[in-house]
């Protein structure tokens, strides 16, 4: 390993541009359930705003828009719903879905967490073999500058030839593409290697022979390390769903259906009171129209 990356953190023109691509994957979430939303470039202004933290950079950003915007639409969805027996059914069964899928969602995050710490319980082996291999590799490489030079090191390091073919594939956990790494490495002799023999040290063949093995270990280190990063990143997004759904849709599913049902409920009554007032109304004129059929019956004789 010759070379370092750096993480940078974003600066508030990357922040800005980060948000906007969230805000348009939201809008096309929102077109499939047919309703239509644009955000301009204030709306964008705000959120970057909200979800960015000089430590953590861009990755609150997720919980602002689910903050400030996906909750408040679940609300304002819920709120606009007419009181009738036919919305109510439909609710009734939107709320049956919902507690299916948090069930669903509950046994693919402790699936999904089950997978992670088994994988993580690779990650210490392959690194600490990595990092004994690369340690003892280096201190052969020193010493066979020191024996050699820098300069025939180098001119015996141009002269090898690549022998590695990595096959990147992947497969499914729970939903989650991870990647397999099939790696294809030939086990060279000095003669494979490329570089003369008379002009070389033991020292340079002990260093090459220890980056060979090490490379086998970055190689298995890097897949595991990326599965482990996939698979927490889908735990953390599975345990906002079911979060979502066990402390905010549900209860507001079950709130609008007992308000629905007191609605119906009050309206039954009113109904109740109006038909019995009109039929007492109807048998008062009955009653006084006979009165006066009567009364006249009686005066006409």
């Amino acid at each position: 390993l010759n070379d370092y990356m750096l993480y940078l953190r974003p600066s508030k023109d990357e922040i800005f541009e980060i948000s906007k691509l969230m805000l348009n994957k939201l809008e096309k979430r929102l077109s499939k359930l047919d309703i239509s939303i644009t955000f301009d470039n204030s709306a964008v202004e705000y959120i970057s705003k909200a979800g960015f933290d000089p430590v953590y950079g861009a990755r609150p950003l997720r919980r602002a828009i689910q903050s400030y915007l996906e909750d408040k639409l679940a609300e304002e969805i819920l709120d606009g719903i007419n009181p009738t027996r036919m919305e109510l059914l439909a609710l009734k069964d939107r709320e049956k879905l919902a507690v299916k899928g948090h069930s669903l969602l509950k046994q693919k995050r402790d699936a999904l967490i089950k997978e992670f710490f088994d994988i993580l319980d690779r990650v210490k082996g392959a690194r600490e073999n990595a990092e004994k291999n690369l340690s003892e590799a280096y201190e052969a490489l020193t010493e066979a500058q020191i024996t050699m030079g820098d300069l025939a090191v180098q001119k015996a390091a141009l002269s090898v030839k690549e022998s590695v073919k990595v096959d990147i594939s992947s497969r499914s956990i729970m939903g989650v593409n991870v990647p397999i790494a099939d790696m294809e490495m030939e086990s060279r002799t000095l003669v494979d290697r490329g570089y003369g023999l008379s002009d070389t040290s033991i020292q340079l063949d002990e260093a090459a022979k220890k980056f060979e093995t090490a490379l086998r270990y970055i190689i298995e280190l890097g897949e595991i390390e990326k599965t482990i990063y996939l698979l927490a990143d889908e735990i953390e997004a599975t345990k906002r769903r079911v979060n979502s759904l066990e402390h905010i849709m549900i209860p507001r599913f079950q709130a609008t259906i007992k308000s629905i049902n007191m609605k119906l409920e009050e309206m039954e009554r009113e109904n109740f009171v109006r038909m019995k007032m009109i039929r007492s109304t109807i048998e008062k004129n009955e009653a006084e129209a006979l009165a006066k059929a009567q009364l006249k019956a009686a005066q006409s004789e």
